[in-house]
C-alpha cells in the first residue's frame, strides 16, 4: 500500500471522527457541563485557594446547579477556568411546577466541548502512529477505528461532555515513553494522576516496575515530582490556611451504597443490588460492601502477570480493568480509558493467544460500544437546552433502541462486570502458563 493510500486512510478515518463529533456538540449536554461552569466561577472567584470551596457544602454560596463537590485533580480546573473568561453566560436554573430545570448556554457548552473533542481525536492520532510503528499499519488503523469510532467515547466527549479522554491521553503517552523518555513519561504520569485520580489503580504495575528498579527508573520519579510540584505546591503554598484541601478533594473512595439510577451503574452488583432493594425494600447492600476484596485479589492477579511477563501495557489495563469490574460505583465515562488501553494493549497479544485477543476487544471494546446505543441518548439534547433541536432529537431516536426498563440496564451491567472479570482470568492464565486442558490449543 503507497504511502499517499496509507496517509489518505488516516486522513478519511479523522475527518469521519471529528465531524461525527463535531456535529451533535452544540446541541447537547450532559449535566456535568453546567456544574463545570459554577466550578469555573468559583476558582475565579476564589484563584489557588479554589479547594477550600469543593465540597457540596458550598453549593448555595457559589452557585452551583447540582450540589456535587468538585473530586478532581488541579488540571480540570486550570483547563476549564480560561474557557469561562471567554464563555461567560451564566447557567439558568430554577424550580418550576415541582421540577428542576437547569440550562446551560451554548457557547459554554461548545468552549467545554472543543477541549474534550479534541483530546479524543488526540488519543486516535496517538493510538494510530504507536500502533503502526510497532506492529503494521494495518493494525493502526484498525485501532485507531476501534477507538474513534467507538459510540462510547463519541458519546461522552461530544454528547454528554466529560473529560476522561484527557486522562487517556496523558497515561498513553507515559507508558509509551516510560522506557525511552523517563522523565517525560513520569511528568506525564503525574499529569494523568493530577486530572482525575480514578486512574490510580492503572498506575500499580508503573509504580512496581519503579520501586523495584529505583536507580533505573529515578528519573520517572523525578519527572511525577516535578508534576506535583508544579500544579498542587501553588495552590497548597498560595493558601495555607488549608494545605490538605487539595489531596482531600481528590479522594474518590465512599461507603458503597446504593447506585440511582440503575442506567448509570456500570458495575453489575451495584445495579443489581439497588434493583433488588426498589422492587423489594430489602437490604441488599452486602452485594457491594466488600467490593475491595474482590479488587485486591484482581488486582493481585493483574501484577502476577506482570511479574510474569514483564508486559506494562497489558498489566495496566488489566489493573484498571479490576478497578471498573469492582469498584462499587463506576460511571460510563470511566470506560474511555479503559477502550483506549484495551486497544493498545490487545496487538501485542493477537497473533498468540487470539481467545484472549476476542474476549478483551468484546469486554472492553464492544461492550461499552452497547450501552450509547441502548440508552435513550437523545435526553442530552432537550433537558438542559433551552431550545432544543427537534431534528437531533428525530436523528438521535433513530439511532438508539430506546431502552427504559432498569432491568436491562442491570442485565448489561452484570454482563460487563464478569465478561471483565473473566478478561482478567484469561490473561493471567495465559500470561503465567497456567492452562486448563479445554484451553490447550495454539490458537488460545
Amino acid at each position: 500500500m503507497s504511502k499517499f493510500i496509507k496517509g489518505a486512510l488516516i486522513v478519511a478515518l479523522l475527518a469521519v471522527a471529528l465531524v461525527i463529533r463535531i456535529a451533535p456538540a452544540p446541541y447537547s449536554s450532559g449535566s456535568d457541563i453546567p456544574q463545570f461552569a459554577g466550578f469555573a466561577d468559583t476558582f475565579l472567584r476564589h484563584g489557588l485557594c479554589f479547594f477550600k470551596y469543593t465540597d457540596a457544602s458550598n453549593t448555595v454560596s457559589e452557585g452551583w446547579p447540582y450540589n456535587w463537590a468538585y473530586p478532581y485533580g488541579p488540571i480540570w480546573i486550570l483547563l476549564i477556568a480560561p474557557l469561562r473568561i471567554i464563555s461567560p453566560d451564566p447557567v439558568e436554573f430554577f424550580w418550576s411546577g415541582g421540577h428542576y430545570f437547569v440550562y446551560v448556554p451554548i457557547n459554554w457548552v461548545v468552549s467545554v466541548k472543543s477541549l474534550l473533542i479534541t483530546a479524543d481525536i488526540l488519543v486516535g492520532v496517538i493510538l494510530i502512529a504507536y500502533l503502526w510503528r510497532k506492529h503494521s499499519f494495518a493494525v493502526g488503523i484498525a485501532g485507531g477505528a476501534a477507538y474513534l469510532l467507538n459510540p462510547m467515547t463519541i458519546y461522552i466527549s461530544s454528547i454528554y461532555g466529560m473529560f476522561d479522554q484527557i486522562v487517556s491521553v496523558f497515561l498513553i503517552l507515559s507508558l509509551i515513553l516510560f522506557d525511552t523518555r523517563k522523565l517525560s513519561s513520569g511528568f506525564l504520569a503525574s499529569l494523568a494522576l493530577l486530572t482525575k485520580q480514578v486512574v490510580l489503580p492503572s498506575m500499580i504495575p508503573m509504580a512496581v516496575k519503579v520501586l523495584g528498579e529505583l536507580k533505573t527508573y529515578k528519573r520517572f520519579i523525578l519527572g511525577g515530582l516535578l508534576g506535583l510540584a508544579i500544579l498542587v505546591a501553588p495552590f497548597i503554598l498560595g493558601c495555607l490556611s488549608s494545605p490538605l484541601s487539595v489531596f482531600s478533594a481528590m479522594m474518590f473512595y465512599q461507603n458503597p451504597g446504593y447506585t440511582h439510577p440503575v442506567c448509570y451503574s456500570f458495575n453489575g452488583l451495584s445495579s443489581l443490588a439497588t434493583y433488588l432493594h426498589d422492587v423489594t425494600g430489602g437490604d441488599y447492600t452486602f452485594l457491594i460492601k466488600y467490593w475491595i476484596i474482590p479488587y485486591i485479589i484482581l488486582q493481585a492477579i493483574a501484577l502476577h502477570y506482570f511479574l510474569k511477563t514483564d508486559d506494562l501495557i497489558g498489566a495496566t489495563y488489566l489493573s484498571y480493568a479490576a478497578f471498573i469490574a469492582t469498584f462499587w460505583r463506576i460511571n460510563h465515562q470511566y470506560l474511555v480509558p479503559l477502550i483506549a488501553l484495551a486497544v493498545l494493549a490487545v496487538p501485542q497479544i493477537m497473533r498468540r493467544w487470539r481467545t484472549v485477543s476476542v474476549v478483551t476487544v468484546i469486554s472492553s471494546v464492544l461492550l461499552p460500544a452497547v450501552w450509547p446505543i441502548m440508552f435513550p441518548t437523545s435526553w442530552w439534547f432537550h433537558v438542559h437546552i433551552k431550545n432544543p433541536s427537534t431534528w437531533w432529537i428525530s436523528l438521535i431516536d433513530k439511532l438508539t433502541l430506546m431502552v427504559f426498563e432498569s432491568g436491562a440496564y442491570v442485565a448489561y451491567s452484570l454482563v460487563l462486570t464478569f465478561s471483565l472479570y473473566l478478561t482478567i482470568v484469561v490473561w493471567w492464565l495465559r500470561g503465567s502458563g497456567i492452562f486448563f486442558s479445554c484451553l490447550k490449543s495454539k490458537n488460545i
